[in-house]
């Protein structure tokens, strides 16, 4: 088999992977959406409060993506918990780290921001 060949059974392996763990992410979403109660009352009100202008079916409708957008992002967190280190520093890249060193070495206070998505801490 010719190293072309077998590059390309990788990258279908890989998207289709992805596009299983989009699929199983949704369906784990809705699930949520319609077994988990308090979870949907506490995210349809939260919603209201900011988008009283959707009307209740848009409100539904934004509750319904961000649950299922928090299934997949369960699933593709899988990621960072079971990778190993040399596959994370592949995938992620981390700027500006002298800056935080420089100020513990300085004994000053640092203050780090790290923007979160859907609930899911890394």
């Amino acid at each position: 088999m010719t190293l072309q060949r077998q590059v390309t059974i990788w990258v279908v392996a890989l998207a289709v992977l992805v596009v299983l763990l989009w699929l199983l992410g949704s369906a784990l979403g809705e699930l949520l959406y319609w077994l988990h109660v308090p979870r949907r009352r506490i995210v349809l009100r939260n919603i209201a409060s900011c988008f009283p202008a959707l009307g209740r079916a848009g409100q539904r409708r934004m509750a319904r993506r961000h649950l299922r957008g928090l299934g997949q992002v369960a699933l593709a967190s899988g990621i960072a918990y079971w990778a190993s280190r040399r596959r994370l520093e592949r995938l992620f890249r981390c700027s500006g780290y002298e800056h935080y060193t420089g100020a513990l070495a300085q004994q000053r206070p640092v203050i780090l921001l790290c923007p979160h998505f859907l609930g899911v801490e890394m």
